[in-house]
């Protein structure tokens, strides 16, 4: 059986220097050890790349941001308060009385309801 020349492929870390073993799925990317010093200026490094990207980005930049979420909320009074579907409670005409609702726990894991089952609960 042959193994990957890349699985065991050694690099030096950007910011230790101490060699380290590249994951193969990650490749040329892969450029810091996993020591949690290099870890940190890796996420440094990342957050920096990244605004320059999308630094001058104004739906990004702090105040154009606020501006417009100040904006949305004063449209949009009460968007937090409002009651989810999920939490609304069902009317009381659609409530199931006792002994049908009883007689539903009893047979809520059996595959179907048999014809005189359903003559007892008074279905029928």
């Amino acid at each position: 059986m042959q193994t990957n020349p890349r699985r065991n492929t050694l690099r030096r870390c950007a910011h230790c220097q101490q060699p380290f073993v590249v994951n193969p799925r990650l490749g040329k990317r892969h450029r810091y050890c996993a020591e949690p010093a290099c870890a940190r200026v890796s996420r440094v490094a990342a957050q920096k790349k990244w605004l320059k990207k999308n630094g001058g980005n104004a739906y990004f930049s702090g105040k154009e941001n606020v501006d417009r979420v100040r904006r949305w909320r004063e449209h949009h009074p009460r968007y937090w308060q409002k009651e989810h579907p999920a939490k609304l409670t069902l009317p009381p005409e659609t409530t199931l009385p006792k002994k049908l609702s009883a007689a539903l726990r009893y047979v809520a894991l059996q595959e179907t309801i048999d014809t005189r089952f359903a003559l007892e609960i008074g279905l029928f």
